[in-house]
């Protein structure tokens, strides 16, 4: 049973992977319209201030609707598996997105491109004006109404939930990545500019079928764009300009949305008419029947003088920045010229007005086509009846006079030759035959994308066709429900031809490798080949595992998978990946021996390297007397201390300075390498004792180089003077 969200919106179907926003389609049980619920992660509903932010956004875009701005209907809080999640509900779209015609190998034309552009102008110019930023377009948000019309979805959703996601730009989903912005890469907040140049990125996928910069992760995508400019080639024609400006790098080179608008106006002028848009279903842009082309061209050919204006500009592209006129579609212009011009020679030649009412009455003939033929008979009508190139066309009075009455239509005084009259009855007679007769008779193939099989097969089974089912997996339509039939829907297919109806497996299965010991790089490429993301979790140290090695691995949703289940693509894989052994602190080695040294760094993971032993006046010999790195730097496992081992101080022998004075004394202490310490006695004197600490050295004893000596210098003799004779 189809579970009520919010007592209020019953949940049909989920669409899309995204795990940040689950989206649904749903049907709101209190008007029973349909509508689609997006239902925000309640991991980032629970972030302080997300929820003050998400209801401020959401309350601007709700006081600014716009036909190119999908429709929000409803906004709030809810419960979701007993966590609290903010939702929003907005219109359903059932035309398909700019990706879905992508997926579908479908690029656009110059022509197709700018109006899809103009229309994204129009929303984002309001939605600008209203001070917000989307943050982030891109193919899957520019997506169309069953009416043909583009809506962008999404608006104030995508830049709250963007604002937390892009705080880890490396596990941002790549399609995000690919149509950012230069200062989204850099990590800078997304501004309106921001808009424009991820529209352009849009818009030249649309044409070329490659987005410019895209690099094989999201970072190296985002860091490919950074102060790069757009690559355009002339092969864009009047849009190569046009999109070079708004590409560009810098937000203050480029174009605001209003000026990317009036450019795309511009473009167009020199452009053809755009051709319908292939969507998913049918409306403004619907394909038209190639029979309905063929008449087109030809009926082109011949009359074109009389055919409205085909231009992008002549359908009211100008307003390129205001509401979306009410415009309407090409072919149905056409038609109607051509069956003007028609009306215009139902007095002139006789059998135009029956084939009208022929092709009233009920046929096996699809409308469209019998009214291309209209147009087809016209062009010839008017071509037989067209007077040679020089000629005038000189009024007759009705009653056969001269010129005189200006009233007079100028056509009728020409008569239809009557063998023209002859082939034109003989043409009619047969196109009539043809169209009652002449003809298998077909059906028209209803719109079957989305519903289940077993409806489907209901609603095609009075139109005697072949038909054949045919399953594939596809992620975003239900198990068991039709994605698309050949042909499609709209067309019309005779009685025992072939239909095919194309129906979901669900989405494609994906088999879990194990990743436990493989590098990161080595597990991304495993999983991108089964359409799995990789996500890095924590990286821990770790003894065993080398640096950026994955250590273990999950899946977020299904804890309990392992290697070898299957799951759907694009579900997301969190890896734990080692950051290698923790760091080593080196320790105080000095006054340890060689073997209580190595003993100590080894039980670190760290190798000993010994120098050459060196005396060492403090450090008894056969310790460690010096080491390097120093005590408390920090090392990884496997790194090596050097360490040197003290000889003891170094020796030399006491220089003999007895009888010597301060200044002898002080030359022969500087060339042993002692220091002279204390001097006692008379500075004038000479030595007369020599001490280390308490200890009397006597000249050639050995004492350790760099001592300090003790002298004591004696009186100096008394000088005699001789007693006066007497």
């Amino acid at each position: 049973m189809a579970r009520v969200f919010a007592d209020r919106y019953q949940l049909v179907a989920r669409r899309g992977s995204n795990v940040d926003v689950a989206r649904f389609d749903a049907v709101d049980v209190h008007t029973g319209r349909s509508v689609v619920v997006r239902i925000v992660h309640p991991d980032l509903c629970a972030i302080d201030g997300f929820g003050d932010r998400f209801r401020a956004a959401m309350s601007v875009v709700m006081q600014h609707p716009h036909p190119n701005l999908a429709e929000v209907y409803d906004v709030g809080e809810a419960d979701w598996v007993g966590r609290r999640v903010l939702y929003v509900v907005g219109e359903q779209l059932a035309g398909g997105s700019l990706r879905d015609l992508r997926d579908r190998g479908r690029l656009l034309s110059q022509s197709q491109a700018v109006m899809i552009g103009l229309d994204a102008c129009r929303g984002l110019d309001v939605a600008h004006r209203a001070g917000l930023v989307h943050g982030d377009i891109r193919p899957a948000n520019l997506v169309f109404g069953d009416d043909g019309r583009l809506r962008i979805t999404d608006l104030g959703l995508a830049a709250v939930v963007a604002d937390e996601l892009w705080k880890t730009p490396e596990a941002l989903n790549l399609d995000r990545a690919r149509f950012a912005s230069p200062e989204q890469a850099l990590g800078r907040p997304a501004e309106q500019k921001s808009d424009v140049y991820s529209l352009c990125l849009c818009l030249v996928e649309s044409i070329t079928g490659q987005v410019p910069f895209v690099g094989e992760s999201t970072v190296m995508t985002l860091s490919n764009r950074v102060e790069r400019l757009l690559p355009v080639t002339a092969d864009l024609g009047p849009l190569a300009a046009v999109f070079e400006r708004a590409g560009r790098p810098d937000p203050g080179d480029r174009s605001s949305v209003s000026e990317f608008g009036r450019a795309l106006v511009a473009a167009a002028e020199k452009l053809p008419r755009p051709a319908p848009l292939p969507l998913l279903a049918e409306g403004l842009f619907a394909e038209a029947p190639p029979a309905v082309a063929e008449a087109e061209a030809e009926a082109e050919a011949i009359v074109d003088d009389e055919l409205v204006d085909d231009s992008v500009a002549g359908v009211a592209l100008s307003e390129a920045l205001g509401d979306t006129p009410q415009v309407e579609d090409p072919t149905t212009a056409f038609l109607a010229t051509a069956s003007a011009a028609v009306a215009a020679q139902d007095t002139e030649v006789g059998g135009v007005a029956a084939l009208s009412s022929l092709v009233a009455e009920p046929s096996s003939v699809a409308p469209s086509q019998a009214d291309a033929t209209i147009a087809m008979m016209a062009a010839n009508v008017e071509r037989s009846t067209r007077p040679p190139v020089g000629s005038v066309l000189a009024p007759v009075a009705p009653n056969g006079g001269s010129a005189g009455s200006v009233d007079a239509p100028t056509r009728r005084s020409l008569p239809v030759p009557t063998w023209v009259a002859g082939l034109l009855v003989i043409a009619l007679l047969g196109l009539g035959w043809y169209l009652l007769f002449g003809r298998t008779t077909s059906h028209e193939i209803p719109l079957l994308n989305g519903l289940d099989q077993a409806e489907a097969l209901n609603l095609v089974a009075e139109f005697g066709w072949e038909v054949v089912t045919v399953e594939e997996p596809d992620e975003t339509v239900a198990l068991g429900a039709v994605i698309r039939t050949d042909p499609p829907g709209g067309e019309r297919l005779a009685e025992g031809e072939t239909l095919t109806i194309v129906v979901s497996g669900g989405a494609a299965l994906a088999v879990l490798p194990e990743l436990t010991g493989l590098t990161v790089d080595e597990a991304d490429a495993l999983l991108r080949a089964e359409g799995v993301v990789l996500q890095l979790g924590e990286q821990p140290y770790d003894e065993s595992v080398p640096a950026g090695s994955i250590i273990s691995w999950t899946v977020p949703d299904q804890p309990g998978l392992t290697a070898g289940n299957s799951v759907v693509a694009g579900t997301t894989v969190l890896v734990t990946v080692s950051a290698g052994p923790a760091p080593r602190v080196v320790p105080e080695l000095t006054g340890l021996s060689l073997a209580e040294a190595t003993a100590a760094l080894q039980t670190l993971g760290v190798a000993v390297a010994q120098a050459p032993d060196g005396f060492d006046p403090v450090v008894p010999a056969g310790f460690v007397a010096q080491q390097d790195p120093a005590p408390g730097t920090e090392v990884v496992k496997g790194s090596t201390v050097t360490i040197v081992i003290s000889k003891g101080p170094e020796l030399v022998a006491m220089p003999g300075i007895s009888g010597l004075d301060l200044a002898g004394v002080t030359a022969a202490f500087e060339a042993a390498g002692l220091v002279l310490g204390d001097v006692a006695g008379d500075p004038a004197g000479t030595v007369v004792e020599a001490r280390l600490g308490d200890t009397v050295l006597a000249g050639g004893e050995q004492v350790p180089k760099g001592s300090t000596i003790n002298i004591t210098l004696s009186a100096p003799a008394a000088t005699t003077t001789p007693a006066p004779a007497p």
